[in-house]
């Protein structure tokens, strides 16, 4: 399958353009989780704000549905992770979080 997109560029030697300040990608089922993506949103209002991205992802378990999100596809969240400088890690449900090793494999800086 011929590479396309960021992967073309990653392929070339190009590093991505890193125009995405902070990428949140995650849900939003925690109150610290939910603090967090307040702050977010109240420092993308603030004037003079670099870009931020929040997608929250929602669940239905009964349903199998565990991608209920705006954003189009797992490939999408990664492009966006290349693309950005920080990513929040936040507690979640068990000690390792995958979102920790996609920020670094991404070149994201997990905070």
């Amino acid at each position: 399958q011929p590479l396309t997109g960021f992967e073309e560029r990653e392929a070339n030697g190009r590093a991505p353009e890193r125009h995405i300040f902070v990428y949140w990608f995650g849900s939003n089922d925690k109150i610290w989780r939910q603090t967090v993506i307040a702050q977010l949103q109240a420092y993308r209002q603030s004037p003079g704000a670099r870009q931020v991205v929040v997608h929250e992802i929602g669940s239905d378990y009964e349903a199998r549905d565990v991608w209920q999100t705006d954003a189009n596809s797992p490939k999408l969240v990664l492009e966006e992770m290349y693309r950005s400088v920080f990513c929040p890690i936040v507690q979640g449900d068990v000690p390792h979080q995958k979102r920790l090793f996609d920020a670094v494999l991404t070149g994201c800086v997990p905070v």
